[in-house]
């Protein structure tokens, strides 16, 4: 008789995991995209930073950064192929456009760069700035889930920022 009644009350138990199984999988899952979004969007940024870093040192090397070898006035104009090279360098990881771009997508058209990207800040001192956007893994999915309950706030991208302030000696 015992074991009849410790039967029947595993069963009702069963139920009850599947149950719990089904309210916390939603849950944990979205940590896990959480943490995996975060850990993309880091490490966008990290490389982002690195090129930016590598750009400005080489800009800052003063054969680059002079309008010529004996001036000391800094040329950011257009017309500067260092320019051009430090762009590349921020883009494509070398200063001639070969290969894919450093993040998706592969024609490099994630990237901006602000109209004062390439500045000198102070006499001799040049500050170099490029943005990314990076796109979610999900894309828009959370979006579109969130707009089901009236919400419309949450973005598909995000504009990441990176900054280098470098001397030129």
């Amino acid at each position: 008789m015992r074991n009849i009644y410790f039967y029947s009350h595993t069963q009702n138990q069963n139920g009850a995991a599947l149950i719990e199984f089904a309210i916390i999988v939603p849950l944990l899952l979205l940590l896990v995209v959480g943490i995996s979004e975060f850990g993309f969007a880091f490490y966008h940024l990290n490389i982002l930073n690195k090129s930016v870093q590598d750009a400005a040192r080489y800009f800052s090397d003063p054969l680059q950064a002079r309008k010529s070898v004996l001036s000391d006035v800094i040329d950011v104009s257009s017309g500067n192929p260092a320019v051009e090279n430090a762009k590349n360098l921020v883009i494509y990881g070398n200063i001639t456009v070969t290969g894919n771009a450093l993040m998706p997508p592969n024609n490099g058209s994630g990237f901006t760069f602000p109209t004062n990207w390439l500045s000198i800040p102070s006499a001799n001192h040049i500050q170099l700035t490029a943005q990314y956007t990076h796109n979610f893994i999900t894309g828009c999915t959370l979006k579109n889930l969130l707009s089901i309950f009236g919400s419309t706030n949450f973005p598909c991208s995000y504009n990441l920022t990176a900054s280098s302030v470098l001397r030129v000696e």
